[in-house]
């Protein structure tokens, strides 16, 4: 999992120094971490007590290696991830699987949710 994590850090890193961004908010932005440590989704409740002290320790830590071992430390500390009844887990990952409209919103034949066909008619 550490080079997983890895990675992660350095994406939100470079994406952080391309756009001019904190660092620790691009963690926050592109990585799954707060819903792998079992957090759910970034945002969606005030900010956990988990999160604020995983954020403390990275900005301490000046090495992309040392910050993926404080996020593997935290991840194995943490309660496995409940994910809701309609996603699926496998491994690190979490999807929903397609419903009958389809990942574009078209069924099967094409049809979008107000039953037009991909040419706009019906």
């Amino acid at each position: 999992m550490r080079d997983y994590f890895e990675l992660q850090l350095r994406f939100a890193g470079q994406v952080a120094q391309l756009a001019g961004l904190d660092p620790l908010e691009a963690v926050g932005l592109y990585t799954n971490f707060h819903k792998r440590f079992g957090l759910g989704a970034l945002g969606d409740g005030p900010v956990s007590p988990v999160w604020r002290d995983y954020l403390r320790g990275l900005e301490v830590l000046a090495d992309v290696a040392d910050q993926a071992a404080l996020t593997e430390a935290v991840f194995v500390s943490r309660l496995p991830e409940i994910l809701p009844p309609e996603q699926h887990g496998f491994g690190c990952f979490s999807c929903e699987a397609p419903d009958r409209a389809g990942p574009d919103g078209a069924g099967p034949d094409g049809a979008g949710p107000d039953g037009a066909g991909p040419d706009g008619a019906g």
